[in-house]
């Protein structure tokens, strides 16, 4: 199932690493989605891969354990 921010539009993320190479990023968090009835779903292991051109964002891979 894909979450989109409008259905979720509180999420709390916990950074625990960055690592950044040339014109990589990848960021390992967890994250906690707040639904609009207040329900929590907490994601403890993600990760975001990014790739830059220049200081703009050129693409973002998500990966995420399930709740």
């Amino acid at each position: 199932r894909v979450l989109f921010r409008s259905d979720y539009p509180h999420i709390e993320p916990e950074i625990f690493a960055v690592v950044i190479e040339d014109n990589r990023a990848i960021t390992e968090q967890k994250m906690t989605i707040v639904s609009p009835d207040g329900t929590r779903v907490v994601m403890p292991f993600n990760t975001n891969h990014f790739t830059f051109e220049g200081d703009l964002i050129k693409t973002l891979r998500v990966m995420g354990s399930p709740a």
